[in-house]
């Protein structure tokens, strides 16, 4: 088509973007000759930081200032959620770890006293507290003054089931002034007098948990005497694997076996309730910086969805900023220890849940049993539910029945123990949809907004976890 302006037609751009292309081309060399060559004089020369620290150190120098920043904005509603968490912390009096106290002074005052020849000895005899001392548990005094105590537990509960015992028992103590943190573990099958005959094998604090929630941290408190437990944080299977695979472990089904297995351990369910609390301990201590900040909101709201808990976001953030404030976990050498109670003289190994050590312990469990303990998974998980999402699609005209179908299953985070990701999220949205659907029409409009919230929540953990792409 001709040019009726009588305008000559502009010629093709090509040759004016070719010097663009060569100065961007020369960029990028000049870049990368650069970078290799800090990284060379780096591996020369191991004082001069390489590119991947420097890059890490401007990271988290820039996160530091933007704490720093929301720290100053927030200052006032913060430090209220902090001088809360201190009026509800309760001291330990001293008869209350009269045992702990005992085993953490006379024992070692008595091996301290000694020669170093006839310690040695001592040592070598293989004395049973002491060598349990040796093998991880702290051997700094159990802690005093005022703390805070949270229950956590992790239930062993079918898929659909709605009973459950206990599967894992550890009492967190949180002394919000000091920055220290206890992780106390009482193995499953400790001995407590339920009513039943001592000729069966009823009697144990994991079936405690039948009585529902309330009346087990009571029954845990009048066990351990450290102070009145106000809060609990419970999981099931399904939010334990949901949390292994945010946190970045990439077999979470076998990290989980690991962390169950007692068989092929010398201590057996001894060791087995060490390992879960020195899991506890390295998660803490790992990802507590993720908790501060405006991320750190965030992520605290969205891990409160995860789980059981009636524990509020204002008392986690203010416990949070309590530690922060006394510069933890860098303020002391051991700010999280882990202890057993007293009657458990084993002589523990430290088991954090590395590839290597999963398979080495899971291989002798299988040695040792035809069936090693292991996770009760559903035969088919993604099955039973889609069933299930069937079922309650039938009854959508009448609201509780669909309540009654799906709700068990919500409250078990049941979708998590499907694998495959995508098909996880349809049926999880299913679920949330229906469910909340089902809520409304019976006039529950606030249960209806949990049930979205869990959802939102862990979307935003995936978001996290891809943008960490943390692997181990």
């Amino acid at each position: 088509m001709s040019n009726t302006t009588g305008k000559p037609e502009p010629e093709s751009t090509g040759q004016e973007n070719t010097p663009r292309r060569r100065r961007l081309v020369r960029f990028v060399f000049h870049a990368a000759a650069f970078i290799l060559t800090w990284w060379f004089v780096s591996s020369m020369f191991p004082a001069v930081p390489s590119p991947v620290e420097t890059t890490r150190a401007v990271l988290a120098k820039v996160g530091s200032v933007t704490n720093d920043l929301y720290y100053t904005l927030r200052e006032a509603d913060l430090e209220e959620k902090v001088e809360r968490v201190r009026r509800e912390a309760e001291a330990i009096s001293p008869e209350d770890d009269s045992a702990f106290h005992a085993i953490d002074t006379t024992i070692w005052a008595q091996l301290d006293s000694l020669p170093w020849q006839e310690r040695m000895r001592q040592l070598r005899r293989g004395d049973s507290i002491v060598q349990s001392r040796l093998g991880g548990i702290s051997r700094a005094p159990a802690l005093r003054g005022r703390v805070i105590n949270v229950l956590l537990v992790g239930v062993d509960s079918r898929l659909g089931s709605r009973s459950a015992r206990a599967d894992a028992i550890h009492l967190l103590s949180i002394q919000p002034d000091s920055g220290i943190m206890e992780i106390l573990s009482i193995p499953r099958d400790t001995y407590y007098d339920l009513g039943f005959p001592d000729t069966t094998s009823f009697n144990i604090l994991a079936n405690a948990r039948a009585g529902g929630i309330r009346a087990f941290m009571r029954r845990v408190d009048s066990l351990v005497h450290r102070g009145p437990i106000r809060y609990y944080v419970e999981v099931g299977f399904s939010q334990v694997l949901g949390i292994l695979e945010i946190l970045g472990y990439r077999n979470p089904v076998e990290t989980l076996q690991f962390l169950r297995t007692r068989k092929g351990l010398p201590a057996g369910d001894v060791q087995r309730s060490h390992n879960q609390a020195l899991f506890i301990q390295k998660t803490i201590l790992d990802n507590f910086h993720l908790a501060v900040g405006a991320g750190g909101e965030l992520l605290v709201a969205a891990a409160l969805q995860l789980v059981r808990t009636n524990m509020t976001f204002d008392v986690a953030q203010g416990l949070i900023y309590a530690l922060a404030k006394t510069g933890f976990p860098h303020n002391r050498p051991e700010p999280v220890r882990v202890r057993m109670l007293p009657m458990y003289r084993y002589r523990l190994r430290d088991m954090l849940p590395d590839s290597l050590t999963v398979a080495v312990t899971l291989a002798r469990a299988r040695e040792r049993a035809r069936f090693p303990d292991s996770v009760h998974f559903h035969a088919d998980v993604q099955s039973r539910l889609r069933h299930v999402l069937s079922l309650a699609v039938a009854d959508t005209a009448r609201p509780w029945r669909v309540i009654s179908r799906l709700e068990v299953f919500f409250n078990q985070r049941a979708w998590l123990q499907v694998r495959d990701l995508p098909v996880r999220i349809g049926i999880r949205d299913s679920i949330v949809e229906l469910l909340s659907a089902a809520y409304r029409r019976r006039g529950k409009e606030k249960k209806a907004e949990e049930v979205l919230a869990v959802r939102d929540a862990e979307n935003y953990l995936y978001r996290l976890k891809h943008e960490r792409n943390v692997d181990r």
